[in-house]
């Protein structure tokens, strides 16, 4: 994630959550498993990866690439 961050600074915005310090937030994106990723547009959810996999075979790496 850090890695993306870096590479699509100014198009993006990466944010980390700590779910036990911040359990409104999880409640409010409806994050039950770690690791959640989210990808919002317009504050909308647009995609949802929902544990672990490889950066290659991540559907949302190409369509975050795709934004730019």
């Amino acid at each position: 994630m850090d890695q993306l961050a870096t590479e699509l600074a100014g198009r993006l915005k990466v944010v980390k959550v700590n779910v036990d310090e911040a359990p409104s937030i999880a409640a409010r994106f409806d994050a039950m498993s770690i690791p959640t990723l989210l990808v919002l547009s317009s504050g909308q959810t647009v995609d949802r990866i929902v544990g672990r996999s490889p950066p290659a075979s991540s559907g949302s790496e190409s369509a975050l690439h795709s934004m730019g």
